[in-house]
């Protein structure tokens, strides 16, 4: 017991300085939402940027979550006793549920690579939204630059919604190309820093080698849907730390943001995942908070090797669900996931940087 606890006051000074700078960064983006959010509510084509392909693609413990199975009343409550919840219900998202004993909890995804090809983006609009919407690619990435470099997050979600810059994006649909503004050797290929915008409203501020994301950087997704009704969770979803061969490697941090009237009541979905990333799959000790839909929060620990979490135990519930995350303030109470979800657990949403359009 003493050298857990040990263990988990090393954990949490580390976790500290991340905690505080994802913060200073959450605070900026929520104050750019909100002061935009009257103006988006009476556009007569309302943008709301979300995460999570629709809802189709979830995103899970360790990503943003789906809803997670809710275990009925008559097993052993994981709450509050550790045992394995009944769970006789599952979540709304098929093949990605995890349950946090008898209550819902965050859904636990996996998908195939936690690298997706721009093709295969979601909020991509079926029709030529932008195809007359001229854009200048060095003024517009030299303003976004400009921003990030002075960390005035409300102004780069300020100009992610401008037409011209949706447009920028919307102009690189079904591709891995990236427009590109910054340092860069006598060939134009990315080195030093600089910043790069993808399709579907993609973003990457930071590091480059040999026109690679490498080094420290912030990646930043903006779901954007040209759709006047919206029943999507997600806001946003940003990563930011070491990068190393394009993709995250090293210490990092990942927040996701919600559209709160969205949420399914009783349902946990993590916000907030600090910890370490081999080539961009959760590979360490991570620290985790989910929020709820009255605003409500819980702390959790969990551990992963290359995207796989570590089970605490090998309990399993009556639908073969396991123990992959623990209850900061209730060493008996379990996040519960299926072991066939519990892989290629990573950042979601990246694009691999692929040719550099000029």
């Amino acid at each position: 017991m003493e050298q857990k606890m040990k263990k988990r006051l090393i954990i949490s000074l580390i976790q500290i300085g991340s905690v505080l700078i994802l913060l200073l960064i959450t605070i900026q983006f929520t104050k750019g939402r909100n002061g935009n959010q009257a103006e988006e509510e009476n556009s007569p084509l309302q943008t709301v940027d979300i995460l999570g392909e629709q809802g189709e693609r979830t995103a899970g413990t360790g990503a943003a979550g789906d809803e997670g199975g809710s275990g009925d009343e008559d097993g052993g409550s994981g709450t509050t006793t550790g045992q394995p919840g009944s769970g006789d219900e599952t979540g709304t998202a098929a093949g990605d549920e995890a349950a946090e004993g008898d209550e819902a909890a965050a859904g636990a995804g996996a998908t195939a690579r936690p690298v997706a090809s721009a093709s295969q983006d979601a909020t991509a609009s079926p029709t030529p939204l932008y195809q007359n919407i001229a854009f200048e690619i060095e003024s517009q990435l030299g303003e976004f630059m400009y921003y990030w470099a002075d960390n005035n997050m409300r102004a780069l979600n300020e100009l992610a919604f401008l037409e011209h810059n949706k447009a920028m994006s919307y102009s690189l649909i079904g591709t891995d190309d990236y427009y590109y503004y910054g340092d860069a050797d006598v060939y134009g290929v990315p080195n030093g820093q600089g910043i790069a915008v993808y399709a579907d409203n993609t973003y990457y501020y930071g590091s480059w080698k040999d026109g690679k994301r490498d080094g420290e950087g912030t990646f930043l997704h903006y779901h954007i849907h040209e759709v006047q009704v919206n029943k999507d969770i997600y806001s946003y979803h940003f990563y930011t730390g070491s990068w190393a061969g394009d993709l995250p490697n090293g210490a990092g941090a990942e927040h996701y943001a919600y559209n709160m009237h969205n949420l399914t009541e009783g349902v946990g979905y993590n916000s907030n995942l600090i910890g370490s990333y081999q080539d961009g799959l959760y590979h360490g000790d991570f620290y985790i908070t989910n929020i709820y839909s009255d605003n409500n929060t819980k702390e959790w620990d969990a551990s992963a090797i290359a995207g796989a979490f570590q089970y605490f135990s090998d309990n399993q519930d009556k639908m073969g669900r396991r123990p992959v995350q623990v209850d900061r303030a209730d060493d008996d109470n379990y996040i519960w996931m299926y072991p066939f979800a519990n892989k290629n657990l990573g950042v979601k949403c990246l694009n691999v940087s692929g040719k550099r359009r000029l």
